[in-house]
């Protein structure tokens, strides 16, 4: 017969070991953050930012700032291209666009990560609000 309890007197109170895990030490030191999702993410916020008249000028300045100039004119295309299109996947099609975009700009610079992240959140939340005329 196995005894399931002979070690549980010498394990601290919720741990299944008395040393430390690497979980435990200072080896992480934040969240991990995949890319491909984040990437994924990212070009879902925007292109549904771009729908929204109220949010383009904030998305472009952030994205420029984030990532440089070019994409103040990648933004400035996708607009347009949604707004003239008659194509009912132009939406999907830009997230497509984007996407690629961002994971390639995220494979260059890995630390913008945690900026791109940030910059979702704020989308989302201004999306989630009444456009404020």
């Amino acid at each position: 017969m196995i005894d399931l309890f002979r070690y549980a007197v010498n394990r601290p109170h919720g741990r299944l070991s008395g040393k430390l895990s690497k979980v435990d030490d200072d080896l992480m030191t934040g969240p991990v953050l995949h890319h491909p999702r984040l990437a994924w993410d990212g070009a879902r916020v925007i292109v549904r930012a771009l729908e929204s008249d109220h949010l383009y000028g904030w998305l472009n300045e952030r994205l420029g700032a984030m990532f440089g100039p070019q994409y103040h004119q990648a933004l400035s295309d996708s607009f347009s291209r949604l707004w003239w299109t008659e194509r009912a996947d132009a939406p999907q099609a830009e997230a497509g666009l984007w996407r690629a975009r961002l994971a390639d700009a995220l494979q260059q610079n890995p630390h913008l990560a945690g900026p791109l992240r940030e910059l979702i959140y704020d989308a989302t939340a201004r999306l989630a609000e009444p456009p404020s005329w």
